[in-house]
């Protein structure tokens, strides 16, 4: 899975693309990311946090059409969804490593799913709606 285009939309009809670029092989190394090296993020259920759970580096991200969210780029990392071992979320971070964005389910063991939904938080979004969206490989 090393290259996809994700088309995100919101609630209000806004959409914009976005470059998902990530390792071949989840835990395997490449430069500027460590495989061993976790972070922990609020682990998001609906609206609610519920627990902290690890998350390790997985590629790279930028945005195609600007203007949706405040940044352009940054780094992705994975984590377990709540929905068991076999399915995992990837999260969007900023170039300081502040999280902002999550595409809910995007991959299992088969692969990475062709749609989903995400959510994203306020400070992240210029025009785009803060909260829940869907995401559509494209």
């Amino acid at each position: 899975m090393p290259n996809n285009t994700a088309e995100i939309g919101d609630r209000s009809g806004h959409s914009f693309k976005i470059d998902l670029s990530t390792l071949s092989t989840l835990g395997r190394t490449r430069e500027g990311l460590v495989g061993d090296q976790e972070w922990s993020f609020p682990r998001m259920t609906g609206l609610l946090q519920t627990k902290i759970l690890p998350y390790r580096p997985l590629g790279d991200w930028r945005v195609l059409d600007k203007g949706f969210i405040r940044y352009n780029s940054g780094k992705l990392v994975w984590g377990f969804s709540t929905t068991g071992v076999t399915t995992y979320d990837i999260v969007l971070l900023n170039l300081d490593g502040t999280w902002g964005m999550k595409l809910f389910e995007y991959a299992d063991a088969l692969g990475v799913n062709d749609e989903g939904e995400g959510f994203v938080i306020q400070p992240w979004v210029l025009g785009f709606s803060p909260g829940k969206f869907s995401w559509t490989l494209v």
